[in-house]
């Protein structure tokens, strides 16, 4: 599988997870519930993993972009 396969399902998901990582804080804020906690901390071990994988996939990128050799 490409690369650019592989990121048009991790990107749309990550997407989600950042959003879903708002809401919960947004609702731990407003009223208190147990279970908004666990899907926060679950959420947000997916989102790191997510995070990294997409790194990974992008490093040519983030490469050529961010780490040039200065020109003489």
């Amino acid at each position: 599988m490409k690369a650019q396969s592989i990121l048009r399902i991790i990107n749309p998901i990550l997407f989600v997870a950042v959003i879903v990582q708002l809401l919960t804080v947004v609702m731990q804020v407003i009223s208190y519930m147990s279970w908004v906690g666990t899907v926060h901390q679950v959420v947000g071990i997916l989102f790191f993993i997510l995070v990294i994988i997409h790194v990974i996939f992008n490093w040519t990128w983030i490469k050529n972009n961010f780490f040039k050799k200065k020109q003489s």
